[in-house]
């Protein structure tokens, strides 16, 4: 620690050692003066018995501070043996040396001669030492109680620290995670989209091209503009998927029936984006753009207690196995609902009576508005 660091730190240590050790000494003036007062009823307190109080109370005062920053410096790993050869051997030369002290304030204070002060020390009272010694085994207690405190609430800092690293860094990760995810998508989207655009400039006339060409282009805008929101409005995703329907139907014509159904349903509610097109755009990989036959598409959205229940149904003609890119598109959407959701999410799909179903349920969240 730097000596301009560690000035301020010594400075609030005595002062908050001064304070206690004054009050311990005001206790004892007193009990002192009730004491003798028992023997000499007229005993006035004096100007000097205050001085010899404050002054021998400071002495411990900067014994404790001494203490307190050895104790410190000592490496955790060797404390224990450490605490006790230091204890031991503090009780042996600060206690002469504090009676030594004592002594030599006391002489300084009545003007008398500091000669015989080793004979002095070397008669104390046996009760007198043992109450010095009592004080000496408190301030070491005290001084070690002060420095397991600082080092379980240091520990108690650098564990809440690296937890909060790791909610960053989980956070980070699960950020990077879903943008990766988003991303995957877009490309994917983009291919199919450029494949309708290029049998329309075969089959389609100018005017069902350029509106063909707009409506990609609007999905495009779209695609990047969502990507910078974790949720959008359904009613904006709903748009998303209609003009994916049209410009599919430019390219399938009667091959496929779409048909969406709201159901106690508000389009103001907050879904991740790409929610719903990835299943829609499913269907024509997967069954329409496979079968000369139509296909029934159908979007159901409706609210069930406090989730959104989405469900897209798509007629196919055979129970087949799910091809690779329907998997991994199946797969990318539940890991994108379990970075948003943290588990509290249904994804299924499979098939029944004729249809591949998927279902989705998410919890229901309504915007934040400002009134």
């Amino acid at each position: 620690m730097r000596l301009d660091n560690r000035l301020p730190n010594l400075l609030k240590q005595f002062v908050v050692s001064m304070l206690a050790w004054q009050s311990i000494a005001y206790v004892h003036l007193i009990a002192g003066f009730l004491d003798t007062l028992k023997y000499r009823p007229d005993h006035q307190l004096t100007v000097d018995e205050y001085l010899y109080y404050f002054l021998a109370y400071t002495c411990w005062a900067l014994f404790s501070v001494g203490l307190l920053n050895v104790l410190s410096s000592m490496p955790k790993n060797r404390r224990k043996i450490a605490f006790v050869a230091l204890f031991l051997t503090g009780l042996i030369v600060w206690l002469p040396t504090y009676f030594l002290l004592d002594f030599s304030i006391n002489a300084w204070i009545q003007g008398s001669p500091m000669q015989g002060a080793i004979d002095k020390v070397l008669n104390t009272p046996n009760g007198l030492i043992f109450l010095y010694a009592m004080l000496y085994t408190m301030t070491f207690g005290v001084c070690n109680a002060v420095i397991l405190y600082r080092d379980a609430k240091t520990s108690q800092l650098h564990a809440l620290q690296l937890a909060a690293d790791k909610s960053e860094a989980q956070l980070m990760l699960t950020q990077q995670h879903l943008q990766l995810l988003q991303s995957q998508l877009s490309p994917h989207f983009l291919f199919n989209c450029l494949g309708a655009i290029s049998a329309l400039a075969r089959t389609a006339s100018k005017n069902e091209l350029l509106s063909a060409v707009s409506k990609v282009g609007n999905l495009l805008r779209f695609t990047v503009e969502s990507a910078k929101f974790d949720k959008i409005l359904l009613r904006e995703e709903l748009e998303f998927v209609d003009d994916y329907i049209s410009l599919q139907a430019l390219r399938f014509g009667d091959r496929f029936n779409f048909q969406c159904e709201l159901k106690n349903t508000s389009t103001e509610i907050l879904i991740p984006p790409f929610l719903i097109q990835p299943l829609i755009e499913n269907c024509f990989s997967h069954e329409v753009a496979h079968n000369e036959t139509c296909t029934d598409i159908c979007l159901s959205l409706c609210i069930e207690q406090a989730f959104l229940v989405i469900r897209v149904t798509n007629t196919t003609e055979a129970e087949t196995p799910l091809s690779v890119g329907l998997k991994s598109s199946l797969s990318n959407l539940r890991d994108r609902l379990s970075a948003a959701y943290s588990g509290q999410f249904v994804c299924q799909h499979g098939f029944e009576n004729g249809l591949f179903v998927n279902v989705l349920q998410i919890p229901l969240q309504e915007p934040v508005r400002d009134y």
